[in-house]
Formats: structure tokens, C-alpha cells, sequence
């Protein structure tokens, strides 16, 4: 009934550069807002639609939204973000789900490098000779890979040297105590490290207040997001962001300087 009522609308959080503070790229987020006002947050409702099979058709609908506003910003601007947006392992597992993505950004007029494929570790691994060859037409046609919430699972950095990834993101629970403990300060300190030999990009999730940000570019971290810059808000923020108008410049001046 959500689907058909148009209950389930797309939002977004700006992936920044944390040297620059500038907007590289997009994270899309779905957001389940009910008639009296109860919001459902993706936890809940994206296990029930793998549950009940409908989490292709949410995901389809989901992807294609996002792929009309990026390209919509794109052309307003000449310029714009990369897209990152969250993959399932049910999205994963399905037959045809590369050429149907192949299909939708040729539709929107996107090219492959503009959109991050974001995948928790869990489902990189959960099937490793079908997910390398998924993943290696993903990376054919040229779209990026992400190891979502890197971290909380298996943390092998052999999987991910093993893999065609180009991208993992720090998960929040280490950059929320990041001010004060020594053992998130020396894990993501790792991580970023780590990943920089890899020559992979590194976002970190999360950041609230200007200490993390600061901490985080002492560690050589390049990207992240929060609620320092912005929480999950509509097109039209993004569009403003566009337009030369970020509004996080002030709050997190603290640790540019």
C-alpha cells in the first residue's frame, strides 16, 4: 500500500570532502512517512520487503527516482555529486540485477562512474564465487563498489584487496566516541591507513561535531557525512548545495582552522 500510495520518498546526505568542505558526492536514502505522521525507519521496512519479496520493486522504484534527480542536477548545473545508494543482499542475489541497472542509467543518460554501488560486508562474502562474478560486471561497466559499514563484520582486508572495490566507509559507531576513545581513535586511524595503501577512498560515517572532523583529517580520511554538514534532506537542499550555498561552512570552520 506504500508503494501505491507514494508513501516511500528518497532523501539525501552529502558525502564532503573533509580537507575542502566541499560536496563530492550523495548518499540516497529511502524514507517511509505514513499519513498520521509515524515514520518507519529502513531497518524495519527494508527486512519485511526481503521478506515478502517486494524489496526489488521498492528497490527499482528507489534507484530510478535516484537516478532522475542526479541527472536532473547535472543538467541544471553542468556539474554535480556522485550517487551512492545502498544495495540488499536480496537486490544482490537477483538474476537480472546488473543488466536492469545497466538499463536504468543508460535511460536517465548517466554514465557508470557517476553512481557508488554500496554493499555491507556481510553480502560481499556471504557467497564469494557468485558475488566476484557480480561484481566483476559491475565493475565492467564501470560503476564504483563501496564496502558499507566497514568494520562490524568480518573486517578482512583481504576480502576487500581480493575484490574490485574502490571505496569503504568508516561505520558510525567508531567515529561517535571518536573525541574520547582510544580504541576507535587507534581502529580508524588503522582503517584509514590501511586503506590508503590499498589506494582506496575512505568515507567516514556519522561525524557530528567539529573534534571528529578534525580528528579524522589527522588520520588522513578524505571523505565523510553527518549531521555536522547536513542530515538526510530533500533535492531541493542538494540543488541549493549546487547553487554555492553549503551550509555547513560555519559549523565545521573549527576544524578547517
Amino acid at each position: 500500500r506504500a508503494l501505491e500510495r507514494n508513501e516511500l520518498t528518497l532523501v539525501y546526505q552529502p558525502i564532503v570532502d573533509l580537507r575542502s568542505l566541499e560536496m563530492r558526492g550523495v548518499e540516497a536514502l529511502l524514507r517511509w512517512s505514513q499519513p498520521d505522521g509515524l515514520v518507519i525507519p529502513p531497518r524495519d521496512f527494508i527486512r519485511v520487503a526481503e521478506e515478502t519479496g517486494l524489496v526489488h520493486r521498492l528497490s527499482q522504484l528507489a534507484v530510478r527516482q535516484a537516478f532522475d534527480d542526479l541527472a536532473g542536477w547535472w543538467r541544471e548545473f553542468g556539474h554535480g555529486p556522485w550517487l551512492a545508494v545502498n544495495i540488499s543482499g536480496a537486490q544482490f542475489r537477483e538474476p537480472r540485477f546488473v543488466p536492469e541497472l545497466q538499463a536504468m542509467l543508460e535511460q536517465a543518460g548517466l554514465r557508470p562512474d557517476q553512481v557508488h554501488l554500496e554493499i555491507t560486508e556481510d553480502v560481499l562474502i556471504e557467497n564469494l564465487a557468485r558475488n566476484r562474478a557480480v561484481l566483476d560486471q559491475l565493475d565492467e561497466i564501470g560503476l564504483k563498489l563501496v564496502v558499507d559499514d566497514f568494520g562490524v563484520g568480518y573486517s578482512s582486508m583481504a576480502y576487500i584487496k581480493n575484490f574490485p572495490v574502490s571505496t569503504i566507509k568508516i561505520d558510525q559507531g567508531f567515529v561517535r566516541d571518536l573525541e574520547i576513545d582510544r580504541d576507535d581513535q587507534a581502529i580508524t586511524r588503522t582503517i584509514c591507513n590501511l586503506s590508503s595503501a590499498l589506494r582506496l577512498d575512505t568515507v567516514a560515517e556519522g561525524i557530528e561535531h567539529p573534534a571528529q572532523l578534525e580528528a579524522l583529517r589527522s588520520y588522513g580520511c578524505p571523505l565523510g557525512q553527518g549531521y555536522l554538514f547536513l542530515e538526510a534532506s530533500g533535492p531541493d537542499a542538494i540543488r541549493e548545495i549546487l547553487a554555492g550555498h553549503p551550509p555547513w561552512l560555519e559549523r565545521a570552520a573549527v576544524a578547517v582552522q
